[in-house]
């Protein structure tokens, strides 16, 4: 008789516990939905102002898709060139690195140098796991760099 008296104390305190947990997860539901705020179109922040219309950019030989992804390179190079040990002053210049990708006036050696400095990072640095293999993030991104310069996407648009 106590023993089942017992087992019901419990079992009510359980149901109490998850019912008190269920009120909390709304409350919290709830609060999190209020607290969102709605969307601004850009028409409302801009006002009556119209956006410039941006000219195409100087001596710019590659295709958007390409010019984006040597935009992506120059970033990284110098968002993480002083944790990777780069001079940051002898960084290859956007047109440089341009002139490298299409093979005009020899500008290939600054970018080779490059390369071989980040893959010196990648087999000094500390390797991570990226999908089941363990490879450094610097080593990820020599081969993202290594896939767009074997693609087609760097030739020039025509003239």
């Amino acid at each position: 008789m106590y023993v089942t008296a017992l087992e019901l104390f419990r079992r009510s305190r359980r149901r109490y516990k998850m019912q008190q947990e269920r009120k909390l997860k709304k409350r919290a539901e709830n609060l999190q939905e209020e607290v969102k705020p709605e969307p601004i179109e850009v028409d409302e922040v801009l006002g009556e102002k119209k956006l410039k219309d941006l000219e195409n950019i100087k001596g710019l030989r590659l295709s958007p898709q390409a010019f984006a992804n040597m935009l992506h390179i120059y970033e990284f190079l110098h968002t993480f060139g002083n944790t990777l040990g780069f001079d940051m002053d002898s960084l290859p210049a956007l047109s440089s690195l341009q002139k490298a990708l299409l093979h005009i006036d020899e500008n290939e050696e600054e970018l080779l140098s490059v390369l071989s400095h980040l893959l010196v990072c990648a087999v000094e640095g500390k390797p991570c796991l990226i999908v089941k293999y363990k490879l450094n993030p610097t080593l990820v991104f020599i081969l993202h760099l290594l896939k767009l310069l074997r693609s087609r996407s760097w030739n020039a648009k025509p003239k």
